[in-house]
């Protein structure tokens, strides 16, 4: 599978609102409306109001539901791509030029938004998680830079998901801040959880709908 296939592979699942997390945000009353009083109950509510102003439910990616309330939003992306003049001027932070293939995400896909749990953090200003970008959290955590790499997902309860930098086919890492006992005394790699053998193994896993939390 070449990587023109897998960009467009993840261009398929990140452009459908009904897919492009690992769960899908849709109004409680719209559940009620469409299927009766108790359809909602069964999904945990989404904190903070969401997206639109009124209570939401959790609902897993791709479900009939959430396939349904969204059949008629367009799909494009959830941020729109960077520039090349923006992924220069984040490769010129960073020090150091970006794997290949997260070049070509970044660039052809979407500012992040996308993939699993929360989504891939934006490389410029503009994508998710209030222009919390990935460029910015690298840059706070040189600690890290060596050994994990560059940060894709906070994965929540202080889970991170890394590419390396610097490993033949950056592998992705699921770092547990948590469970880095010993900073003093132990690289990173000692609270890596689980490792993905390539970006582009990993990538290929979640636009399929493969489970990417453990290998």
């Amino acid at each position: 599978m070449s990587d023109s296939d897998l960009i467009a592979r993840l261009r398929r699942r990140a452009y459908d609102p009904a897919l492009r997390l690992d769960t899908v945000c849709v109004p409680t009353d719209w559940l009620r409306l469409n299927f009766g009083a108790h359809a909602h109950s069964k999904f945990s509510v989404s904190h903070g109001g969401g997206r639109y102003g009124v209570e939401e439910k959790f609902l897993p990616a791709g479900a009939f539901k959430a396939r349904l309330f969204y059949e008629d939003t367009p799909h494009e992306p959830p941020y729109p791509p960077v520039t090349m003049a923006e992924l220069h001027a984040a490769e010129e932070q960073l020090g150091r030029r970006l794997p290949e293939l997260l070049r070509r995400m970044y660039t052809e896909v979407a500012n992040g938004g996308f993939g699993p749990n929360h989504g891939i953090l934006g490389l410029a200003d503009g994508g998710p998680h209030d222009d919390r970008t990935a460029v910015q959290e690298y840059l706070e955590h040189p600690e890290l830079n060596d050994d994990l790499g560059f940060p894709l997902i906070a994965g929540g309860c202080n889970v991170w998901w890394y590419v390396s930098l610097t490993q033949p086919g950056n592998p992705v890492h699921l770092f547990d801040w948590d469970g880095w006992d010993w900073p003093e005394r132990d690289p990173p790699t000692a609270a890596v959880a689980y490792t993905a053998p390539t970006l582009a193994d990993w990538l290929g896993r979640w636009a399929d709908g493969q489970d990417v939390w453990s290998y």
